[in-house]
């Protein structure tokens, strides 16, 4: 199957986010009585403050940075970091990843440039990677409406192999 292919690709997110929330639920990270509608009002997190927000002007570049260390040999331990981009109608628009790492590809489009991935920074000497992600607000296509941040661990590794996963999201002017 060509993860690439609409339908394919569709039902391919549909599985990665049930079973991410079949293993959390597991982890009681949450219960089925869980109102995410709460969690997530007005676009913020708990993981602010109470009473703190994050307001994000549209003409922002957003630079995204994750980092992970591992233990040992190397052995290809990744953690991923993946941005899924979905249009108005809930329909994946384009997947930004180490190796996708252009989600509006085509530099005569007027969205080149709007989201850009590092590609896999590894620091071998410090058992440690890192990612770097760009939004270009303004460079971003009208059609899309919702950004999705997802971190995986890559191939035979699992998330119990990452050690300090950091996440940080840091506003620019452009």
């Amino acid at each position: 199957d060509n993860i690439y292919d609409e339908n394919t690709c569709n039902k391919y997110v549909y599985t990665l986010i049930k079973n991410a929330v079949k293993d959390s639920m597991q982890k009681g990270y949450h219960t089925v009585d869980t109102d995410f509608r709460k969690i997530h009002k007005n676009g913020t997190s708990r993981i602010l403050h109470e009473g703190e927000s994050c307001g994000i002007d549209e003409h922002s570049r957003i630079d995204i940075y994750n980092s992970w260390r591992y233990s040992g040999d190397f052995n290809g331990i990744y953690l991923d970091a993946s941005m899924l981009f979905f249009n108005f109608d809930g329909n994946l628009e384009a997947v930004l990843d180490y190796s996708n790492t252009d989600a509006f590809i085509m530099p005569q489009n007027a969205f080149y440039g709007a989201a850009k991935h590092s590609g896999d920074i590894m620091h071998l000497p410090e058992n440690k990677g890192t990612h770097k992600i760009t939004l270009h607000l303004n460079r971003m296509p009208k059609h899309i409406h919702a950004m999705y941040l997802v971190a995986s661990a890559w191939d035979t590794a699992t998330m119990k192999d990452i050690k300090h996963p950091s996440v940080k999201c840091v506003q620019n002017p452009n």
